[in-house]
């Protein structure tokens, strides 16, 4: 393990590239990479002692950042995070600078404490794992957050995880952002994406697509706030619930995205308990399939949304497949009734042949 002393501040880990999307805030691949170093920073470079070097980084309370110059295959279960700390990958080139920390199907990769902040960068998160034996139980298979906990990703890789509730992350009462990140291919038995009593963002070109829930969702939030921007929700599959974002009591604005060949029995939304959501700013909901219930957005509790800025709700199906155990009378292909408030702004929605445009304020 090599450890190096910096001065507290900012410092570039390579020479400047020019590129787009390049700003004071995003790390972006093309972009010069900038870390933020307040102490100690480890630098993990040898792949054949990358996971006790990763394990000694992590408990050494004077590192602050970590480097990471190879993969690391976890032969044990990681130490939990219990104060701030960066870690970034510098693997490969300039085309993909991504850093492979694998739970090799046997560990969670990451869980953070009450007292815990981690920074990822350019770390792809790959084959956690975590069941009823797993400390903190069968949550989290990639990274488990306790109440009070802060997750910040940048353009980080969230992949083949498997675990009950959230197989990619599980976070109650936390706080987290995802920009330029990619959540694919995880596997739940529950939830891939699980966050209660938490404040959620993700954004800016990320991609939530191609996972698996059983019981539940992609992505599930429960009194909770969660920001969906510039990004893409598509192709996700559950087996018994909505294939897209649950909101239960949340409060949800989805601006600039798409929700796209989502699957369950609810395809793309499903809002409950006095859920509140904006869909704005053209934002996309299409070819969603509802199996049992409503393709687009399906609504009950008293929930709401709003519906504004040229926002399309078009192409989703409603199929009925005789084993639905409920009783539900409204097969809308786009939006099931419970209550929803049109406003100001002009949105299209087409159910079947039909269309409907409202280009000025209603209820």
């Amino acid at each position: 393990l090599e450890v190096m002393e910096e001065e507290a501040g900012t410092v570039s880990l390579w020479s400047d590239v020019e590129g787009e999307n390049c700003n004071d805030y995003y790390v972006h691949q093309y972009c010069t990479e900038a870390v933020t170093l307040e102490g100690t920073s480890a630098i993990l470079n040898n792949s054949q002692y990358a996971s006790p070097q990763l394990v000694d980084a992590l408990q050494t309370t004077e590192v602050a950042a970590i480097v990471l110059y190879t993969d690391v295959a976890l032969d044990e279960a990681l130490p939990v995070v219990n104060r701030t700390i960066s870690v970034t990958g510098l693997c490969g080139d300039l085309q993909d600078l991504h850093c492979e920390v694998s739970g090799r199907n046997r560990h969670r990769i990451f869980s953070v404490a009450r007292s815990g902040a981690v920074s990822l960068h350019q770390v792809a998160l790959r084959h956690g794992f975590a069941d009823a034996n797993s400390h903190l139980g069968n949550a989290g298979g990639a990274l488990y957050l306790e109440a009070g906990g802060i997750l910040t990703g940048y353009n980080c890789i969230f992949e083949a995880n498997e675990a009950y509730d959230g197989a990619a992350i599980f976070a109650v009462g936390c706080s987290v952002t995802l920009s330029w990140c990619s959540v694919t291919g995880n596997t739940a038995g529950h939830t891939v994406l699980h966050f209660v009593d938490s404040t959620v963002i993700v954004d800016t070109q990320s991609r939530v697509a191609e996972n698996f829930a059983d019981k539940a969702c992609c992505l599930f939030t429960r009194n909770s706030s969660v920001l969906v921007q510039d990004s893409q929700v598509e192709d996700n599959y559950s087996l018994r619930s909505v294939g897209g974002i649950a909101l239960e009591g949340s409060n949800g604005v989805i601006r600039a995205s798409n929700l796209t060949g989502n699957s369950g029995w609810y395809g793309a939304l499903h809002l409950s308990e006095f859920s509140s959501m904006l869909l704005c700013e053209e934002t996309s909901i299409s070819q969603n399939e509802g199996r049992y219930r409503t393709g687009g957005m399906y609504m009950t509790s008293g929930s709401k949304a709003r519906i504004i800025e040229s926002t399309t709700v078009t192409n989703n199906t409603a199929v009925f497949s005789g084993e639905d155990p409920f009783t539900f009378p409204h097969k809308a292909q786009a939006v099931a009734y419970s209550w929803i408030v049109y406003e100001c702004g002009s949105i299209t929605i087409l159910v079947a042949a039909a269309q409907l445009q409202l280009q000025w304020c209603s209820k």
